[in-house]
């Protein structure tokens, strides 16, 4: 809590306290906070690992497909009849 007089802020001793506190920072306050923490995490290769995981996910996706493809579950269109699809 803040002392009136002097400024002065008492340490938060726990998460709850601290969740508390940061909540009711205006929404741009709170947005920097969360970037600096995210930050502060020191991951270097974390859009590396991110970049990886999305790639397997679109890998999985495309065997997913190409297993419906093949298997006869997927209903194939033409693309005439796709663009009528989005016209109609």
């Amino acid at each position: 809590m803040t002392d009136a007089t002097s400024g002065y802020t008492e340490p938060v001793s726990t998460l709850d306290e601290l969740r508390e506190k940061a909540m009711a920072l205006p929404a741009p306050e709170r947005a920097k906070l969360a970037v600096e923490l995210l930050e502060s995490l020191d991951e270097p290769d974390r859009e590396e690992l991110d970049q990886e995981k999305i790639e397997r996910a679109w890998d999985d996706e495309i065997h997913r497909r190409c297993e419906e493809i093949d298997s006869g579950q997927a209903d194939l269109i033409t693309e005439d009849e796709f663009w009528n699809l989005l016209r109609d």
